[in-house]
């Protein structure tokens, strides 16, 4: 019986440090994740808009603006924050036919989602 019992708590020991690890990688490449699929929407969605496609942009438009909502951290907040916000005015942009001001908001946007990989980035809490 005490066999058995030092077996289950072995077990459920190693499970649980197991998904810890897990769990600890997840949360680091996580917000890197979305970032790309943030950045990958905004230029389909530039894309979309240079061929003069209104209803892919706005597809795509919204997914990065749920992408942008994955990113989740401290020092991304502020950068997040100004890149929604270039998203909406896209959106925006977007939904009046105004091809010219989505191109500059989602030009903007890029800017701001592609910052976010530089290492200055991440070392200083902010853009530069």
């Amino acid at each position: 019986m005490n066999t058995i019992k030092k077996i289950i708590a072995v077990s459920s020991l190693v499970l649980s440090l197991g998904a810890f690890n897990n769990f600890a990688v997840a949360a680091q490449t996580g917000p890197t994740q979305s970032i790309n699929n943030t950045t990958a929407h905004l230029e389909m969605a530039l894309s979309a808009v240079n061929e003069n496609d209104l209803k892919v942009a706005q597809e795509h438009i919204n997914a990065a603006r749920q992408s942008s909502k994955e990113i989740i951290g401290g020092t991304y907040a502020p950068a997040v924050s100004r890149g929604s916000d270039a998203i909406l005015k896209a959106r925006r942009n977007v939904k009046e036919g105004n091809t010219d001001g989505t191109a500059a908001a989602l030009k903007e946007a890029l800017e701001i989602f592609n910052s976010m990989h530089s290492p200055a980035f991440s070392s200083q809490g902010g853009l530069k």
